[in-house]
């Protein structure tokens, strides 16, 4: 089934949805260092994502340019776009043999050609950055460190400009009360 979805340029897998961060259930391993001013909540299929991406192929093969996985991704304005998927390697084979489970990936717009991501699969998450040539830079990450749940999708524009002022940013707080856990000092 994933093969003739990539074979015939359809996405065809929801490994993203739409969540309510004042839903979300979990006590967070350590806290953000920074919270973006505005940004969209996603729930991943994690797992799922990561099996998909293993049929990515490798990039500047043949195949890359003739069968690149297809795959959705939460850009942050609320968008979800598609990306042609390749695999990207950028640790040296022994040490890729040694940690197997850290994976790289880059990719282009299929509808928006001014697109272009880098992505990965760790033992941390996924984490993405979506370059908009000309316009912004977007990042989809796990909402809190030590989970692979939940995601926060945001433009880099509603990031403090440096970690010691969070006055352009959302009160690390007012994430905690919807999550019903203790701010924790960030500094």
């Amino acid at each position: 089934l994933l093969t003739a979805n990539l074979l015939t340029g359809q996405s065809g897998f929801d490994f993203w949805q739409k969540a309510d961060s004042k839903h979300m259930q979990f006590t967070p391993k350590r806290p953000r260092s920074y919270v973006p001013s505005a940004f969209q909540t996603y729930k991943l299929d994690f797992f799922s994502i990561k099996n998909a991406l293993k049929e990515a192929p490798m990039e500047f093969s043949t195949e890359a340019s003739t069968h690149p996985l297809l795959l959705d991704l939460p850009i942050g304005d609320g968008r979800i776009e598609t990306f042609k998927i390749w695999e990207s390697p950028i640790m040296e084979s022994e040490l890729a043999k040694r940690w197997p489970d850290l994976r790289t990936y880059s990719g282009e717009g299929l509808r928006s050609r001014g697109l272009s991501v880098r992505l990965d699969v760790t033992l941390n998450g996924f984490h993405a950055i979506i370059f908009d040539a000309g316009n912004s830079t977007f990042f989809v990450e796990p909402y809190f460190f030590g989970q692979k749940e939940y995601y926060m999708a945001y433009d880099s524009k509603n990031v403090p400009p440096s970690p010691n002022k969070l006055e352009n940013c959302v009160d690390y707080g007012d994430i905690a009360k919807h999550n019903e856990v203790e701010p924790v000092e960030i500094f």
